[in-house]
């Protein structure tokens, strides 16, 4: 039995309910690697670091190398800026034997850029570094790490800057700026592909990014003890991969040199200005996920996404699917129509009783028999589409996982929509080369097409990203096609592709598919996890609980980072009987932009109480903070630390929302930074939530009584001096 099988045994399972267990298995994953990174000690160099005889340089920002390779100058605006006297640059950190090299080799002016090149003889490895400034004075490390030996090897290439970390401001993401002191273990970021370091020597600050377009395991940490501020790539290497990953991995990080103080919600706006066409917004509307026909909703104004498939799975052509499932309602409220699809797994349903063992499931897939099921969803007895049973059964062939030689994943469970199952993760990458049937092929040029020939859908709804995107596929001759380098699991250590990865690449060809014709693209399942997936998608969703949100505003915030501008979709089945906690969630939902709404079960559903009672009093207002767009840049600031303050909308026009998490009563003084918003320095402003007019002049150093646990709503309008 796998592992993550295990973890799901224990009766009938909702979507949330695996979820979960994908989520526990991830997080295990990740705790090991994070004891493995804080861990580790580099090999101290034999003689210091020397001078800086190559530089890469751009108008304002230079950065200097040695002859072994050493980062031992930076310069920003002329000025030297402070730096460790420790070893630093590339290194690769063998996970098998625990061996770390640095990496030397041979250094060379190029035109304004560096280029390194390598051959680690003694680890059997080679590397090549392109280090250049961007047009935005951003310094862009590009390369690949090869191996020599024609075996099956994992490698973790890092960058470190030599750093004296004590004293400074460890910032991971948006909620937890942490002072770091010399004995610190500081917590990795491996969700987020950006983290930042800031207040160094009082002279500037420093951010790692990973381009979103470039998937890859990673982990960024600052480590005071070691005097090291890194990046960490994580690699399997395989002869058996294709093309230009054949025994090798491309790779691509940034480094940003900022101002002392700049912070990462200055590196993030700089992040996002440097992939505008993976943060633009292609929706024209905004509000809550529905997952059935509108009519089943007390207040259906506020819906703008409908998951199809809620009676979809009892229709046998696309016009009783659109009549069953409501899309005329959709399209006369100008919500988007979005049709389900399922690519990450295939199972066997309705099973006369769970198979005991591997065996006993391939045998019951062999002998298992069902109709065509054209149209999948969340409500028929079988989520999967396919036009028959060969089908099926021939796709689940080709593009199963394997956990081992000829060995397939699979996860024997009870559902509550498929009863005693057998469910096959599924690669559903494109590029599996001349295997026929693909889950791919079969969605991208047949079942998607015939969804989309109703001038009703508007997009495509892909469900279960965390799920299915949570395994490592040890398929060999899936090595050989795919577009993304090959990583490993930490506890096997073995080149594998990760599933996320394999959905990345299927969602990238949907993506171009569906923007070239208009539509756009959601999917469910967005965990910590997934933010290369959510970089891919038009709407963000994943289905949690109100103990999982209102307990972690970092995951909110995380939400709200990968999204930017756009929809960020919660879904919560259970709950809403508690106002108290009604209540605290639309507090968040106004403060961070993002949309959560309960979700029918079964066709009894009645949309709760106080879910309605809380729409009409937010609701309108939440979409307009949607439609204004949130800004990583607040341009207004507090001295106190519990009142959290979001900005939605431009530097001219905006929302202010204040939000006080502490224990008591806050009097506010609001700093305003007149280089992001109100440059006039004058405005007048709107409680939105009491609709009290205010005309303050000068913003700056005006003054705002926030209750505890209050949330306010504060529109400001730049007015002429």
């Amino acid at each position: 039995m796998s592992r993550t099988s295990k973890l799901l045994r224990g009766g009938p399972i909702s979507r949330r309910r695996f979820l979960t267990g994908s989520l526990l298995c991830a997080g295990s994953l990740g705790a090991a690697a994070a004891v493995l990174f804080r861990g580790e000690r580099g090999n101290e160099p034999v003689a210091p670091p020397g001078k800086p005889l190559y530089w890469v340089t751009s108008n304002d920002r230079k950065i200097g190398f040695d002859d072994l390779g050493n980062v031992v100058a930076l310069q920003r605006d002329d000025i030297p800026l402070p730096l460790a006297p420790r070893r630093s640059g590339l290194s690769l950190h063998d996970p098998v034997s625990s061996e770390r090299l640095w990496v030397s080799g041979t250094m060379r002016a190029q035109r304004g850029a560096v280029v390194q090149t390598a051959r680690l003889e003694g680890m059997g490895f080679s590397v090549e570094a392109v280090y250049r400034f961007l047009q935005d004075d951003t310094l862009e490390v590009d390369g690949w790490v090869a191996d020599e030996t024609g075996r099956d090897r994992v490698i973790d290439l890092i960058f470190s800057v030599p750093l004296t970390l004590d004293g400074t401001s460890w910032q991971p993401s948006l909620t937890e700026p942490r002072r770091l002191t010399s004995s610190d273990a500081a917590p990795l970021q491996q969700h987020v592909p950006l983290a930042l370091v800031g207040d160094i020597g009082d002279k500037y600050d420093l951010a790692f990014s990973i381009p979103p377009d470039h998937p890859v395991r990673f982990e960024i940490q600052p480590d005071p003890e070691g005097e090291a501020f890194s990046v960490r790539l994580k690699f399997g290497l395989s002869p058996a991969a294709g093309g230009v990953l054949r025994s090798r991995a491309p790779f691509r990080f940034a480094l940003d040199i900022l101002p002392a103080g700049a912070g990462l919600r200055f590196a993030l706006d700089r992040y996002y200005a440097r992939h505008t066409e993976v943060f633009a917004s292609h929706v024209r509307r905004f509000g809550f996920w529905q997952i059935a026909p509108r009519g089943k909703f007390t207040r259906p104004q506020y819906y703008a996404f409908h998951e199809t498939g809620y009676a979809g799975g009892k229709a046998r052509s696309v016009d009783a699917y659109e009549r069953n499932d409501g899309w005329g309602l959709d399209e006369a409220a100008g919500v988007y129509t979005l049709a389900y699809t399922l690519v990450g797994q295939a199972e066997i349903t309705s099973l006369a009783e769970l198979p005991t063992d591997y065996d006993a499931s391939m045998t019951a897939l062999d002998e298992w028999n069902a109709p065509a099921n054209p149209f999948g969803g969340p409500s028929p007895r079988l989520p999967n589409s396919y036009t028959d049973v060969d089908q099926h059964k021939a796709i689940i062939a080709n593009c199963a996982l394997h956990v081992s030689p000829n060995r397939l994943h699979l996860v024997r469970r009870t559902t509550a929509w498929g009863g005693n199952s057998v469910t096959f993760p599924l690669n559903p990458s494109p590029e599996l080369g001349s295997l026929s049937p693909t889950i791919a092929r079969y969605m991208l040029d047949d079942h998607v097409p015939l969804l989309l020939a109703s001038a009703s859908v508007d997009g495509v709804y892909v469900d279960s990203l965390e799920a299915w995107g949570n395994f490592y596929n040890y398929r060999r001759a899936h090595f050989a096609t795919a577009r993304i380098p090959l990583t490993y699991q930490a506890d096997r250590r073995q080149p594998a592709l990760f599933n996320t990865f394999s959905h990345q690449e299927y969602l990238w060809e949907l993506r171009e598919r569906l923007h070239a014709a208009g539509k756009i693209l959601m999917g469910n399942g967005v965990s910590e996890s997934r933010a290369f997936n959510g970089f891919a998608l038009d709407v963000i969703c994943a289905e949690q609980t109100f103990e999982s949100v209102l307990n972690n505003e970092p995951l909110l915030a995380y939400y709200r980072t990968i999204a930017r501008h756009k929809p960020a979709l919660l879904m919560i089945y259970d709950g809403w009987e508690r106002e108290q906690d009604v209540a605290r969630l639309w507090k968040w939902s106004l403060l961070y932009g993002f949309f959560a709404s309960s979700g029918p079960q079964n066709a009894s559903y009645v949309t709760p109480v106080n879910e309605v009672r809380y729409q009409d009093r937010f609701a309108p207002h939440l979409i307009r903070l949607a439609s204004a767009g949130w800004q990583p840049r607040t341009g207004v600031s507090t001295a106190d630390s519990h009142v959290r303050v979001e900005r939605h909308g431009d530097g001219s026009h905006f929302f202010l929302v204040l939000y006080n998490t502490g224990p008591s009563v806050s009097l506010v003084t609001l700093q305003v930074d007149h280089s992001v918003v109100l440059r006039s320095g004058a405005a007048r402003m709107r409680d939105v939530l009491s609709d009290e007019e205010m005309n303050v002049g000068i913003l700056s150093g005006s003054k705002s009584q926030v209750a505890a646990d209050e949330i306010r709503v504060l529109e400001i309008w730049e007015t002429v001096t």
